[in-house]
């Protein structure tokens, strides 16, 4: 392959692969614009989009060779004066050692359910029939399905109480705007006796799907709800033939299952000196500390 690298600017030049969300700056942002990186023999369109002083790259599991990505880093910065801080997430190249590693799992799903039910060994087959029925020993349970101006206000009101028990206040999901900030499409929910006790949230724009998040009421985790919940939004999302769910990091032992792949990606940001790096971590101390505060106070 021939070493020269050229990076120009283009508009709407084609969908960056893998097709997700977090790659699809037109559909998450409403900008086409994208930096073709070519040589002789080889391109690749990455996704910009800038905000303000920030750009963002899309690059989320984009397979691109590191010094290609790191004159990538050096276009944007000479071209956009303005720009003091580049943002990437769930990349496979890290840039001078500037972002944390961080695990993440995807699946690539199968034809159908039944192939998706046989990635279970014998014994985690016999425990989700089982514990669905346990469930279903207490009382009426629906597993239901929403979509774009459909979902329920009410399930996402859900969310936030369960998702606060387990995890707490999270200054950065605006309760009022967390469907539209976060651009999700889809919700799964389990219901027993119509009182929602698992949920999970999907971003379903491309054919590619982002678990955007899942929680469950821990008064029922016994009955395994949480990964019930997660098994329910596999199959339909096999039903509507997606190709791939990406899970994002973490530990959790549902992202391990039906055959998933773990790999290791970085996130971070490459800022254009060190002093706008220390004024921009002082900005979000100040503002997490000022959301926190205004949310006790009942006012966000």
């Amino acid at each position: 392959m021939n070493d020269t690298i050229k990076y120009s600017v283009i508009h709407g030049g084609g969908v960056t692969q893998p097709d997700v969300l977090y790659n699809r700056f037109d559909l998450k942002y409403g900008d086409d614009t994208q930096v073709l990186c070519s040589s002789a023999d080889m391109q690749w369109m990455i996704p910009l989009h800038i905000d303000h002083r920030t750009a963002y790259l899309g690059l989320y599991l984009v397979e691109i060779p590191q010094f290609v990505f790191d004159g990538l880093i050096r276009f944007v910065l000479k071209r956009y004066k303005r720009v003091d801080k580049i943002r990437c997430f769930y990349s496979l190249n890290n840039y001078e050692g500037q972002f944390l590693p961080f695990n993440h799992y995807r699946v690539i799903l199968p034809k159908t359910e039944e192939e998706l039910f046989r990635r279970m060994n014998k014994k985690g087959r016999y425990n989700l029939t089982r514990e669905r029925r346990m469930l279903g020993e207490l009382g009426e349970v629906l597993y239901l399905h929403y979509s774009g101006p459909d979902i329920p206000p009410e399930a996402i009101k859900r969310f936030f109480e369960l998702k606060e028990k387990t995890h707490g206040y999270n200054p950065h999901m605006r309760k009022n705007t967390y469907v539209k900030d976060a651009c999700i499409s889809d919700v799964y929910l389990v219901m027993l006796d119509r009182m929602i006790i698992g949920i999970a949230l999907t971003c379903e724009q491309c054919e590619c799907v982002y678990l955007e998040n899942i929680t469950y009421d821990m008064d029922y985790s016994k009955y395994s709800v949480g990964f019930s919940c997660y098994e329910y939004c596999l199959s339909k999302l096999i039903e509507k033939h997606k190709k791939e769910i990406f899970l994002g990091g973490g530990d959790h032992e549902y992202k391990k299952r039906f055959h998933s792949i773990e790999e290791t990606a970085y996130s971070g940001s490459v800022y254009r000196n060190r002093w706008i790096k220390l004024k921009y971590d002082n900005l979000v101390h100040f503002k997490d500390a000022v959301k926190t505060a205004l949310s006790k106070m009942g006012l966000r």
